[in-house]
Order: structure tokens, then sequence, then C-alpha cells
């Protein structure tokens, strides 16, 4: 299988594509503190998953670092309400020294990519759609409504 590095540093690829998978580094974003930094990260991370063909539902794994732990429940109380119910993903949360005094959060993320027939059907189904089926697509991926 190929492999695909997006938005590279020289140190590091801030997006990488192997088959099916997203993996996207630690993503952190400026703000007053733990919520609006975990507003600020979540939406970067729904825009970098659509721009590589995912989104929240096709979260597998999700690794959340604070800078205190004491802010676990500032941050629980903006992840609750974002997270697709019925599509957690795997998740770990640890207290961590993090790469600038004023982070509070830095997340990273494994995805699934979905199937392009899936991108495009755009209804609230599982993927047992005869779409979703022809391009190949299997297990519960939920898709967003369609704009009518």
């Amino acid at each position: 299988m190929k492999i695909e590095r997006f938005d590279g540093t020289g140190r590091m690829s801030r997006v990488v594509k192997y088959g099916d998978m997203l993996f996207l580094s630690g993503i952190t974003a400026g703000g007053d503190g733990v919520v609006e930094q975990t507003k600020a990260v979540l939406a970067q991370i729904e825009k970098t998953l659509a721009e590589h063909g995912s989104d929240k539902e096709h979260i597998l794994s999700t690794t959340i670092y604070l800078k205190d732990i004491a802010d676990f429940t500032a941050m629980n109380s903006v992840w609750d309400p974002w997270v697709a119910k019925g599509n957690e993903p795997a998740r770990a949360c640890v207290e961590a020294s993090l790469a600038a005094p004023s982070i509070r959060v830095e997340m990273s993320v494994i995805a699934a990519v979905m199937d392009k027939a899936c991108r495009r059907t755009k209804r609230r189904v599982w993927d047992e759609t005869p779409a979703c089926r022809a391009a190949g697509g299997s297990g519960p991926h939920r898709l967003r409504r369609r704009n009518r």
C-alpha cells in the first residue's frame, strides 16, 4: 500500500494517509483556557478530516494530551456534545508537558477514509446502500444528512 504524507515540516507530517487510514499529528490551537482551545482543536480536526476524505464519524482513535489533568471535566464539556453519538472513538487522555506554556490541550487522531461513493451519498444511513457496497464499503459508516 502507498503511504502519502501531507503538510510536512521537515520534522514531521501533519497528516499521513496509509491505505484507507488517516493519521493526524497532534493538533493544538491558541486561545484562553482549555474550553476555547478544545473547541478550536476539534474544529481543526473536522476541517483536516474533510480535506482528506473523512469526518468525525470515522474517527477510530483519539489521544488527548492535557497540560493539567484538572482540565479533564472542562475539556469533556466540549468533547461530549461534539463526538458523533454511536461512533465514539477509542480514546486515551493523559496529562503531559506540552510544547508551549500557553497550550492546554493537544489531540492526535486516527481515522478511516470514507469510500468515495459513500461521501457522495450524504444520507444519514449505514453504508449498506447499493452505492457504498458497489464501492467496496463495509462496516458502519454513518453518513451526513443530504442538504436539500
